[in-house]
């Protein structure tokens, strides 16, 4: 069984970007990586939602649903995530979330993840506009 198309996920991935109030500065940038990953992985999708930050502050953003396959101890697991495409993407990175279902919990005490479930990966902290993609880091 296939994925959808490219000319189909590109489509989506334009109708989200015209719900936004304020486009992205760097549009066509937000819409080739969210177009390369939704393309590679396609247990994910895009929506558009408001995110209340730590401070209370909130932003309508585009965001990447899903599920993201990971293998440990040689068996596969299908961890839901959600990545919110900042307003200044790719200059920063995005926000990443693991969303636990009711039947899962976040480690305590995890390397990479807190109790919120915000990532917190080493790619991350080493984002850079130029390089940094969102498909390494769904990897």
């Amino acid at each position: 069984m296939s994925g959808p198309s490219s000319a189909a996920i590109q489509n989506t991935v334009d109708l989200c970007l015209r719900q936004l109030p304020r486009p992205y500065q760097h549009i066509g940038r937000v819409r080739n990586d969210v177009v390369a990953l939704l393309f590679k992985t396609p247990s994910l999708s895009t929506k558009v939602d408001t995110l209340t930050f730590e401070n209370g502050a909130q932003s309508t953003l585009l965001s990447i649903v899903g599920t993201i396959p990971i293998w440990y101890m040689n068996n596969q697991y299908n961890i839901p995530i959600r990545i919110w495409i900042v307003e200044s993407y790719p200059m920063q990175p995005p926000l990443s979330y693991v969303a636990p279902t009711q039947s899962m919990a976040i480690k305590d005490r995890h390397p990479h993840v807190d109790r919120s479930g915000r990532c917190y990966a080493p790619y991350i902290s080493q984002w850079n506009a130029q390089s940094s993609n969102l498909i390494a880091l769904s990897t």
